[in-house]
């Protein structure tokens, strides 16, 4: 795991690879996680299920924020669904209109994808679905692979 010190925060973020391609989903929705995993799973054909925190150390306190991982059998492809609000504290400040982050990390470039982001995007309780690169977000960008 790596550490992201952004303003006294420390962000515990997946090791991601140079080689792999990355896709930043954003996704609003007022529905619960679990709902919002179910929804993913069913159209992605994967099994989203609760991992690790993602926490957030602020001076002597922590945040933590529910995390949902999947990889596949080959560990070719990896999925996360990251919760970005937790209260009144938001994982990446800088998106805090985003409910949800849903992120893919491949060795190659998932051919599928767009199709099933159209498809999640139709499901009435999906408020919206806007692909982030994250090289424009701060937060990730202050990652070192």
């Amino acid at each position: 795991m790596i550490y992201l010190k952004v303003k006294k925060k420390q962000f515990k973020v997946p090791k991601l690879d140079l080689k792999d391609k990355v896709s930043l989903y954003s996704i609003s929705s007022s529905e619960s996680d679990i709902r919002i995993c179910y929804i993913i799973n069913q159209v992605v054909g994967i099994n989203l299920s609760l991992t690790e925190d993602i926490i957030v150390r602020v001076k002597s306190s922590q945040q933590a924020f529910k995390n949902y991982y999947y990889e596949s059998e080959h560990g070719t492809e990896k999925y996360y669904l990251i919760i970005n609000r937790n209260n009144y504290n938001y994982l990446i400040p800088e998106l805090k209109k985003v409910d949800y982050l849903f992120l893919c990390v491949s060795e190659t470039i998932i051919t599928n994808l767009e199709l099933f982001i159209k498809q999640i995007k139709a499901y009435p309780e999906i408020s919206a679905v806007i692909k982030i690169d994250p090289e424009e977000i701060k937060s990730f960008n202050r990652i070192k692979f």
